[in-house]
């Protein structure tokens, strides 16, 4: 699963949002995701408020964007 997965599941299900926010680590092991040091660390950075407003599809278009995977939401983050 890659860090698109993991920010539609916190994009579309508040429950896991938070628990991402809560301990990154924790959450994506619990939920079968593998992701890099580096990706798991732009999820540390992130806050609810990040969430707010972003669709999946400006999700997609970012990260078609985006020449690195990490990068791929909250201020700071795009």
């Amino acid at each position: 699963m890659s860090i698109r997965d993991v920010a539609a599941k916190a994009i579309t299900d508040p429950a896991f949002r938070k628990e991402l926010l809560a301990n990154p680590e924790e959450c994506l092991k619990k939920h079968g995701f593998e992701l890099t040091d580096k990706e798991i660390e732009a999820f540390r950075r992130l806050k609810e408020s990040d969430f707010e407003g972003i669709t999946l599809e400006e999700l997609d278009e970012r990260l078609s964007k985006s020449e690195e995977a990490p990068i791929v939401i909250g201020v700071g983050l795009w």
